[in-house]
């Protein structure tokens, strides 16, 4: 764990759900459980979906199939564009964006 992590967490313990995502719970074969839409919940299951996708839309694709909430979906399209860039996003889905009135 780095120091950051590690000072982090001796003053201010996590709380058990915290802790299993950040001990890496997300990093199953099966997507894990989103029971009560607790953001420990939430943030695993968009996690899950960042670490087994090959692209942007397959992450997605493996949410959608599990029925993900849009907390998840949501939370998982954040931090796949953050990781996979911009140029994995569909040039039609962002056409449709631009063309949205905001």
């Amino acid at each position: 764990a780095s120091p950051i992590y590690t000072d982090f967490c001796t003053s201010r313990p996590l709380e058990r759900e915290v802790r299993e995502v950040a001990d890496g719970s997300f990093m199953m074969m099966e997507c894990p459980q989103n029971r009560h839409d607790s953001a420990p919940e939430v943030l695993a299951q968009a996690l899950w979906g960042t670490y087994h996708a090959t692209s942007f839309v397959d992450g997605l694709d493996r949410l959608m199939a599990l029925s993900a909430n849009n907390q998840v979906l949501s939370t998982y399209a954040t931090l796949a564009a953050a990781l996979f860039g911009e140029n994995q996003l569909p040039i039609e889905w962002c056409l449709l964006l631009h063309k949205a009135d905001l």
